[in-house]
């Protein structure tokens, strides 16, 4: 490749003449910046960086737990990460909270739910077994993401394991019955 290829229409910041593409400054720019820049303090003793770091010490009240806590960043509110851990936790919507989870994965408010619910009678919708409220499981087709009906965890399970086909369900009918062995 040619100079011409790796030099745009791009200005150095420092001096104006054309540099990379990529670079905001030319090479020679580049090398004097480098050699003028302090990092983070190497150039200090440790008895200098721990004077600045005590210079910026602010005392917080910590919001999950409401202990005193000293830092040196300006945006902290927690005295630990445990508290920070279990003030999310507590304050935000998880997925084990049964009503966010349902709104969320199959967009089912909790009026419709209980709509659902009792057109259903608490019962499933396969084998009529009575369900708890708390146990049921949302029957939802993969395609569309529509909500056909609540079921128990077996008939859940069951369709899920034959992949929600109609084929592959009259398959085991034919299965079942040709065996002259099933229950009722």
């Amino acid at each position: 490749m040619s100079d011409s290829n790796n030099l745009s229409k791009k200005k150095c910041v420092q001096c104006g003449s054309p540099c990379n593409r990529k670079a905001r400054m030319c090479r020679k720019c580049y090398l004097v910046a480098l050699s003028q820049r302090n990092y983070k303090g190497r150039s200090q003793s440790r008895a200098e960086r721990k004077e600045r770091l005590m210079a910026n010490l602010k005392t917080i009240i910590c919001r999950q737990c409401g202990k005193a806590a000293t830092t040196s960043q300006p945006k902290r509110v927690f005295c630990s990460k445990n508290c920070f851990s279990d003030y999310r936790y507590q304050n935000s919507p998880r997925k084990n909270n049964s009503e966010y989870y349902r709104k969320r994965m199959y967009g089912l408010t909790a009026a419709r739910v209980m709509e659902i619910w009792q057109k259903q009678k608490g019962r499933c919708r396969i084998c009529n077994k009575k369900m708890e409220f708390n146990a049921l499981h949302i029957d939802h087709c993969h395609a569309s993401g529509k909500v056909r009906g609540f079921l128990c965890r077996s008939c859940n399970s069951g369709l899920g394991m034959f992949r929600d086909s109609p084929w592959l369900l009259g398959r085991a009918i034919i299965y079942l019955e040709s065996s002259g062995c099933h229950a009722h």
